[in-house]
This record gives structure tokens, C-alpha cells and sequence, in this order.
């Protein structure tokens, strides 16, 4: 059913190219114009340390996802080094919903999943981690709260890089929708927000103080804040379907 209040809006969507797909098709089906303005890209990186953690994912006591695309990177890599069946039976954590569905389309189970999207309430959620060995795919970007949170609390802690985030060319079709006029600026991290200022300038803060400015969670957020930027919608489920019943 359409919700009249998205009826006709003119929503951006920051998303990497290859992930506009599902926030795009929740826009249309209530009845939004989602804009397609791609900020960022996801870049696979093979960081040092990366074969050897591969060979001993048996000896991690968990696994833990804090995005989608760290996901899709590191089991692509698992695949690569023919350790993908060594991913199934690991005890997994996943931060939001959205990364437990990466997860479960790669047919590996979440083990635990926080009831908040936040660094924060997974750590929380973890438990006893003392003496624990815990394996972290991360951003080349990412932010250090979870890893330092669990090294407090006694775990030994492996980072790994296995992706960077950098931005996207600048699409002119999705710029000349943006200066025909939008309503709403989605952005599903901060280096999707980062990236929207980069390839606009100026021009994109005089676009956000006509736009609503709606982020996939608190964390997004909080970026935006820092960046002297007002957030009018903060979704309370960080995947799709969660950003647009945000919006409705």
C-alpha cells in the first residue's frame, strides 16, 4: 500500500551503485521517485595478515560483521583461498538486520544479532569475551569503537581489512536530478555522506538545508552532526525497508 506521505517525494540514494536496487524498489513501491546518486564504491583489499587468518578461522571463538560489505568482501576472499567452507559453522555476530541478511544469502546463520544497530550494544551483546579470540573484517575507514570496547573487555582481537570505501565519479544524470529539486537525502553510512560533500561542494549543503536529511542509524547520524549538519530522520532498523518506514 502506497503511504501518501512518500507519495511523489523525490528521495536521494547515496548507495554504492551495486546496492541501490533495494532501497530504490521500497521508494517506488510507496510511491516515491528515488533519485540514484551514487557516493562512494566499495574497493575489495587484500590486507596483509589476510591467508594467514583465513587458515585459522577454526581458531577464532567468533566472527564479527559489523557491515554487508565486509561480509561480501571477506567470504569473497574466503572463496578465493578455498576457505569458504570454514565460514559455516562459525560463531557469527552480525551488528544489524541487514548484515545478517548479507550473512544468510551466503547461507551462513548469524549466531547473535544486538536488538540495537549500534558498536556499542554488540559489544554488550558478546558478553564474556575474556580470554576470547575474535576475528574483525573491517573498512579500511572503519571506526575503532567495537575492537577497542572488546580488547577492554579481555578479548584478543584480529583486525582485518578487507575493504576500502572511496569515492564515486560523479554521475550526471543523478546531478541533473539533483538540481531539478529533492525532498529527502538518504545516506546509509558516513562515508556514503563524506562522499556526497565531496563530489558537490558547497552546492551539497545548499541541497540539505532545502532536503530532509534521513540516516540508516545513529552512528550515520552522529557523523552528520559532527559535520554541522541538521538529521531529520534516523532509522531505527538499519537496513532498506527500515531507512523507508523511517521515512514514512
Amino acid at each position: 500500500m502506497i503511504h501518501e506521505s512518500l507519495k511523489g517525494q523525490r528521495v536521494v540514494v547515496t548507495r554504492p551503485r551495486d546496492q541501490v536496487e533495494a532501497i530504490a524498489a521500497e521508494l517506488r513501491a510507496q510511491g516515491a521517485v528515488p533519485i540514484l546518486f551514487p557516493t562512494i564504491r566499495i574497493v575489495p583489499v587484500e590486507a596483509a595478515g589476510l591467508q594467514a587468518a583465513l587458515a585459522e578461522l577454526d581458531r577464532f571463538d567468533w566472527i564479527v560483521f559489523t557491515s554487508g560489505n565486509s561480509v561480501t568482501c571477506l567470504c569473497d576472499l574466503a572463496e578465493r583461498y578455498g576457505a569458504g567452507a570454514r565460514m559455516t559453522g562459525r560463531r557469527i555476530a552480525a551488528i544489524g538486520r541487514g548484515t545478517a541478511d548479507r550473512l544468510a544469502q551466503r547461507g551462513i546463520r548469524a549466531s547473535m544479532l544486538p536488538e540495537t544497530s549500534a558498536a556499542a550494544a554488540l559489544a554488550a551483546a558478546l558478553g564474556d569475551v575474556g580470554g576470547a579470540r575474535v576475528l574483525f573484517p573491517r573498512s579500511q575507514r572503519g571506526l575503532d569503537i567495537l575492537p577497542a570496547e572488546l580488547v577492554r573487555r579481555g578479548a584478543t582481537v584480529t583486525e582485518l581489512v578487507v575493504y576500502d570505501t572511496v569515492t564515486a565519479e560523479l554521475d550526471q544524470t543523478g546531478l541533473a536530478e539533483l538540481r531539478r529539486g529533492v525532498d529527502v537525502v538518504t545516506v546509509a553510512s558516513p562515508s556514503a555522506l563524506e562522499g556526497f560533500l565531496e563530489l558537490l561542494g558547497d552546492e551539497a549543503r545548499e541541497i540539505l538545508s532545502r532536503a530532509r536529511l534521513a540516516c540508516i542509524g545513529p552512528t550515520t547520524a552522529a557523523a552528520a552532526e559532527r559535520l554541522g549538519l541538521r538529521v531529520d530522520v534516523v532509522a531505527a532498523k538499519q537496513t532498506a525497508t527500515g531507512l523507508v518506514a523511517a521515512l514514512t
